[in-house]
């Protein structure tokens, strides 16, 4: 038989609540609680939210639903007899998530059914909905099967199931998120040949109008930051072999470095702030560490010579003529970096910030990182370092997020003045600052 009773003898209900000022809160059954991108949801919750914004009476149920991209979702099911259009119920639900910190996205799901399943005492059957739901879903799960489609209308149709797709909607309006935004981003690509730019916010009807004519020819467009990021590379790469001289002040370098903060912050930091984890950057940082770890293991084998600290991705903390062989520090930065964005974004306060102002959170985290860095500089200067130390590139990191938090043109405006501003102080009129500064412009506008 089951043991009803816990370790401290109290009866195992299965129930959850809060206590709050002395009372003891009812939130629902723990067999119910939806997970949803690392968020727990109690669906009874959801139901009072909505019943506020659509009416005390309106019979309707929450429960959840497998979602293979986000582990589980959320099925809004009406009663038919309740007069209400599915869109407002699907627009009503989506503001109730975003209220939980969650963007729904393809994982919203709006069924009307005759009536609600109850038990023979008045409960909801809330497995039953589930389990229905289930049953008449036939629509194939987009993360398992490619997205095929005749036409741009029917791609959205597919990628965003249930949904009532109009010709002005468009991936952002949607709900789209960081989950989807690849998948989408691929398909286009195939279809247009190039992405334009700003896709995500375009509608169905002008993207598909780009259609027309596509496929022939053999030039590909490039992102700008994609465009800058091989550029930076190539420079970098000639100074090394002395093929060509860009520059002497290493602004390639930087620019890669105010582009992994810019991609941090366009494609990951959505991700993070929804799903309350930060194993995004760190799979990043990890992809980085283990080829440069194993390349640098390889040439010591063949050198016959053991170092520690470019073993374990620090060289760039000691002294350069102490290392002897070989070290990639910029490399080592790159991945401390990633380790600070994951620490700093692990802080739940830090992510809420992110998700309420993220424009005036970035500029509010490089104004602490560059007051930080002279700090740190004031007591402990890294010349001999050739100051190839983490702080020293946080505030162009910081910039990089700056930039990606971005999304109208006047906090682009913002964005780039920031740059320039920063550029200026650390480089004066160099080759450096004209480097970035026009690689943050192309990437920007």
């Amino acid at each position: 038989l089951h043991n009803l009773l816990d370790d401290d003898g109290w009866l195992t209900t299965n129930d959850v609540g809060r206590l709050e000022s002395g009372c003891l809160v009812y939130e629902g059954r723990a067999d119910d609680l939806i997970n949803c991108a690392g968020v727990k949801l109690v669906p009874e919750l959801i139901e009072a939210a909505l019943r506020e914004s659509l009416g005390r009476d309106v019979p309707l149920a929450v429960a959840k639903v497998p979602d293979a991209r986000r582990g589980e979702g959320v099925l809004v099911a009406v009663e038919r007899g309740a007069s209400l259009e599915t869109d407002a119920v699907r627009a009503a639900t989506i503001r109730v998530l975003k209220e939980f910190g969650v963007e729904p996205g393809d994982a919203l799901h709006v069924q009307l059914i005759d009536a609600l399943p109850m038990t023979a005492n008045g409960k909801l059957q809330r497995s039953r909905l589930t389990a229905e739901f289930q049953g008449t879903a036939a629509v194939p799960d987009a993360a398992q099967e490619p997205l095929k489609f005749d036409s741009i209308l029917d791609l959205f149709q597919q990628g965003f199931p249930g949904e009532d797709v109009r010709p002005d909607d468009s991936f952002e309006s949607l709900g789209g998120d960081s989950l989807t935004y690849i998948q989408f981003s691929m398909t286009l690509e195939k279809r247009l040949g190039s992405l334009p730019a700003d896709w995500h916010r375009a509608s169905v009807s002008q993207l598909q109008a780009l259609t027309a004519g596509t496929g022939r020819s053999p030039w590909r467009r490039l992102e700008s930051s994609t465009f800058m990021r091989a550029l930076s590379v190539v420079c970098i790469v000639a100074l090394h072999v002395e093929a060509f001289v860009y520059s002497r002040n290493h602004g390639a370098a930087s620019m890669l470095i105010l582009l992994i903060g810019y991609s941090v912050a366009r494609f990951q930091l959505p991700e993070m702030v929804q799903s309350g984890s930060v194993r995004t950057v760190l799979r990043t940082a990890l992809r980085v560490a283990i080829p440069t770890f194993l390349v640098v293991a390889a040439m010591q084998l063949l050198a016959r010579e053991f170092q520690a600290l470019p073993l374990l991705l620090v060289s760039n903390w000691s002294d350069p003529y102490a290392i002897r062989g070989f070290s990639f520090y910029f490399l080592e930065v790159y991945i401390q970096l990633l380790l600070f964005a994951a620490v700093l974004f692990s802080i739940r306060r830090v992510r809420e910030a992110f998700r309420s102002h993220p424009m005036r959170s970035a500029l509010l985290l490089l104004a602490g990182i560059v007051l930080a860095d002279q700090a740190i500089h004031a007591v402990w200067n890294t010349d001999y370092l050739f100051n190839r130390v983490p702080h020293r590139y946080a505030w162009i990191f910081a910039s990089g997020i700056v930039m990606g938090c971005a999304n109208s043109l006047t906090s682009r405006m913002v964005a780039f003045a920031v740059v320039t501003a920063g550029a200026l102080i650390a480089w004066g009129l160099t080759t450096a600052t004209g480097f970035v500064v026009g690689g943050s412009a192309l990437v920007l506008f």
